[in-house]
């Protein structure tokens, strides 16, 4: 036979310590997200997010094709604490994009795919570097007005380059 238990009134010092106590967990959980591996670098203004010169360099010396895209977005990925981005050659998808805008692109990104595509099977360094700004932003790394991403994805590309010295 099962006894019925009787319910526990609380008061005011139980509340206060339970508190205490929920507060004390909630610090120990944020401690413990901060120190997670690949945890997103929120927010960061431009110019805190252009890489050391030694990442660059390391990160233009992986960039010799269409087969090592991987490698360096997997480096730019880790560096910054983002998801990957995908890179393809699909000239259907720009060209659909030009038909729509007018306009003429080398590559685009798209933000619910998490993928750029590019008219041409070789990209340049600058194209790369821009799409990757582009999935930056759309990542919540990068903090800048909506209206300046372009103006500031071909900026990020210029300097990534200088800092490589490839410009």
């Amino acid at each position: 036979m099962v006894k019925k238990s009787k319910p526990i009134k609380i008061t005011d010092c139980m509340w206060i310590d339970l508190h205490r106590k929920l507060d004390c967990l909630t610090r120990q959980l944020i401690r413990i997200e901060d120190n997670l591996p690949n945890k997103p670098k929120r927010y960061l203004k431009f110019n805190e997010c252009i890489p050391p010169t030694e990442v660059c360099r390391s990160v233009v010396s992986m960039m010799n094709g269409v087969e090592n895209y991987d490698g360096f977005i997997g480096k730019l990925s880790e560096y910054y604490g983002c998801s990957i981005m995908g890179m393809y050659v699909s000239l259907e998808k720009v060209l659909a994009l030009e038909r729509q805008t007018g306009k003429s692109y080398v590559a685009l990104y798209d933000p619910n795919l998490k993928v750029a595509y590019s008219k041409k099977k070789t990209v340049t360094h600058s194209s790369v570097l821009h799409e990757w700004f582009h999935h930056m932003h759309a990542q919540g790394v990068v903090s800048i007005n909506v209206k300046d991403e372009e103006y500031y994805a071909i900026k990020y590309a210029e300097v990534f380059l200088q800092r490589a010295n490839m410009i």
